[in-house]
């Protein structure tokens, strides 16, 4: 097979006919003849005709530089194309390229090429012959200026596509080299994080993130298959340094004049704070800020959607309906911003204790929402008791620890034709119920779900009449001094007597009352009619106090004092007659603004006592430093002092204690003479509790004043 010429010489050398034969013709043949290197595009060699035509001095400024240099910017794709085409089959065939001469100049020519192979088959090399296309003077002319034209178009081009300040990319889209970057501009090299170099060894599938390759190429085949002219998407692209992009592309398609697909032109612009801006937005409107969790819309439509999936299966679905105990408790005492971080821990151990097809909302305060779309009787049970354990280890809170319980209702249907707001309000008042039962309990909805008359919203509603309406009642606990039995004062305690629910007792809707405020004026009732009562009895010739419990609403709102007072002023009772009782909670959180109107009541004979000492975080030594006369020791403690050696001790060391800072004493709870004999023998004087009397009337009470036993 014969040689090429070394770079510069004329293009073939020995051979049959003879070598001097072949150069003569090759050197003085009208086409240009090339070799191009079939590893990397290099000119090898070019006859004077490709010298001549292209405007060099001689072959040595054309050889070694790669074939690009003398194709026109417009036709390099073409070419790049052509190129490939070659090393796949070996041949080309009559490519119609546009050829750029020294000064710029073009001159168009049809390409035919062979390959010439090593011993083992290999290209090696093409042998080229580029044969210049004839025309008229005036198609010259038209040629030229359509060049021109052409020309400019194409330094346009070239000058926004190195200048644009968004990615740009030309795409092959060859069956060959689909998607096979064939050139790229700084912008997006910058974007990527690659040079341009690295890229166009690359495909776009390379840079694209993998969970988008998939929608990339199905775009991308549509385009090339002419069911689309264009497609726009916003996909993620992974930058050379493992971070993820948001890119939006818009490609189209460039076809060669037989309607083949050439390349695509793509703008690759960075939308990645866009998207995340988006999303953060999104996620808010779906999502609790504080805890991360769904809100009440999405936990709506999960639930209706579980609803509508129980007619097409033979499922069940669950829903619980969580409250924290007593979370006004780590408000009040460590703050709002402490309870936040509670609540956001709680929603964090709540998903972790469920499925993953499971859904966990906070509903707002410390109400948390718990959807299982399909659930066995036994998986109830068995979900609760996990949500119980999640809950159950204690919460730090900076030195400190708390334990919290929640107060859990289930409800549990089947296609019965319910809305998720009446599976909601169901679950609610199973929930309410388990308050009722003494907190820290699960309930199950028994029976056909319908309006509760139990429910929060009810009780919401009632509580607003319950003043106006002659709804309010209140009944009397007598407390009695150990030694004699004697009636030394009693203790006021609301009821709600509704028409048609009958007596309410405060653990139904003290509660609600104190979250929505209406315990202010049921507050100011019960103080009016409690000094009332009271002396009424001491007119007749009893000599008796009443206590009244003022919930932490009450103390820390505004004209606590004027109703204290004004109930004093009206009844005509003695101030030294009226106890008010405060929670350890009230105390801790009362500003000093608060602590100024408590020490008013104390110098104007009022009494004060701290109510269920031992149930919060008091301790012994902080007693000292409070505004008040008595103390009242939770039952849960007396209870024990017969049986338990624990309790036995707290009560003791308590009434040692109070003894000594001359404070009065009051044991909450007394249901045996065994339990009144140890607490007379550990120093405590008065008691409280069922072995004396149980709440009773006013009436009830004034008839034994004097000698209970």
């Amino acid at each position: 097979m014969a040689e090429e010429p070394g770079p510069g010489a004329p293009m073939f050398g020995a051979g049959e006919p003879s070598a001097e034969f072949l150069r003569d013709f090759f050197e003085n043949l009208p086409d240009m003849c090339l070799s191009i290197s079939s590893v990397d595009r290099s000119i090898l060699a070019v006859n004077q005709t490709t010298v001549d035509l292209l405007g060099y001095e001689t072959a040595s400024e054309i050889v070694g530089n790669d074939v690009s240099s003398i194709i026109a910017p417009a036709s390099r794709p073409l070419a790049v194309a052509a190129f490939r085409d070659f090393q796949k089959t070996g041949e080309v065939d009559n490519v119609e390229l546009t050829f750029m001469t020294k000064s710029g100049e073009t001159v168009d020519a049809l390409l035919h090429s062979t390959a010439v192979r090593d011993d083992d088959g290999a290209i090696v090399r093409s042998r080229g012959v580029a044969r210049p296309i004839k025309i008229s003077a005036f198609e010259s002319a038209v040629v030229a200026s359509a060049t021109e034209m052409a020309r400019e178009a194409t330094e346009r081009f070239k000058s926004t596509f190195e200048q644009s300040p968004i990615g740009m990319s030309i795409v092959d889209s060859t069956p060959e080299a689909a998607g096979t970057f064939i050139d790229v501009n700084n912008a997006l090299c910058e974007l990527l994080g690659y040079t341009r170099d690295q890229l166009l060894d690359m495909t776009f599938s390379d840079v694209t993130h993998e969970d988008d390759v998939d929608t990339s190429v199905s775009e991308f085949e549509q385009m090339l298959a002419g069911e689309i002219d264009r497609y726009e998407i916003d996909k993620r692209y992974v930058h050379s340094s493992g971070r993820t992009i948001w890119g939006r592309v818009t490609a189209s398609l460039v076809r060669d004049p037989d309607g083949r697909p050439l390349h695509s032109v793509g703008h690759i612009q960075d939308v990645t704070e866009q998207t995340r801006s988006r999303r953060q937005l999104a996620h808010q409107a779906t999502h609790d800020t504080l805890t991360g969790l769904v809100n009440r819309d999405v936990l709506v439509d999960r639930l209706d959607h579980a609803v509508m999936s129980l007619s097409r299966d033979d499922d069940a679905l669950a829903l619980f309906f969580l409250d924290l105990d007593r979370f006004k408790y780590v408000n009040d005492t460590f703050g709002h911003h402490v309870g936040d971080g509670v609540l956001a821990e709680v929603g964090n151990r709540l998903q972790s204790a469920v499925r993953p097809g499971d859904t966990v909302s906070r509903l707002g305060g410390d109400e948390f929402v718990v959807v299982c779309p399909t659930l066995t009787t036994a998986g109830v049970a068995e979900l609760g008791e996990r949500l119980r354990v999640a809950l159950a280890e204690p919460f730090r809170l900076g030195a400190d620890t708390i334990r919290l319980t929640a107060s859990i209702g289930v409800v549990t249907a089947d296609d019965d034709g319910l809305g998720a707001e009446e599976l909601l309000a169901a679950a609610d008042a199973a929930m309410y119920r388990a308050k009722i039962m003494g907190r820290n309990q699960t309930v199950v909805h028994d029976g056909p779900i319908a309006p509760d008359p139990g429910s929060r919203l009810d009780t919401e509603r009632m509580l607003a009449d319950a003043v106006d309406q002659g709804w309010l009642h209140l009944e009397f606990q007598p407390v009695v001094g150990l030694y004699t039995h004697d009636v030394i004062g009693s203790e006021a305690l609301v009821r709600v007597e509704h028409p048609t629910r009958g007596r309410l007792s405060p653990e139904s809707f003290i509660p609600v009352a104190e979250e929505n405020g209406q315990v202010i004026p049921i507050g100011e009732w019960v103080l009016r009619e409690a000094t009332a009562r009271c002396a009424a009895w001491n007119a007749s010739g009893a000599d008796i106090g009443v206590s009244v419990n003022l919930a932490t609403r009450q103390v820390l709102e505004d004209g606590l004092d004027d109703a204290v007072f004004g109930a004093l002023a009206d009844s005509g009772l003695e101030a030294d007659k009226l106890c008010l009782e405060l929670t350890e909670t009230t105390l801790l959180v009362a500003s000093p603004q608060v602590l100024a109107v408590l020490s008013k009541f104390r110098e104007a004979g009022i009494h004060l006592a701290l109510d269920d000492f031992g149930t919060g975080y008091s301790s012994l030594g902080y007693l000292r430093g409070l505004p008040i006369d008595v103390v009242k020791i939770d039952g849960s403690f007396v209870s024990g002092v017969v049986d338990r050696r624990e309790d036995r001790a707290i009560v003791g060391a308590v009434s040692t204690m109070v003894n000594e800072l001359e404070l009065g004493l009051v044991a909450e709870g007394v249901e045996s003479d065994d339990v009144a004999e140890a607490l007379l023998a550990m120093g405590c004087p008065f008691g409280q509790g069922y072995l004396f009397g149980k709440p009773m009337e006013a009436d009830e009470l004034a008839a034994e004043l004097g000698s209970v036993s």
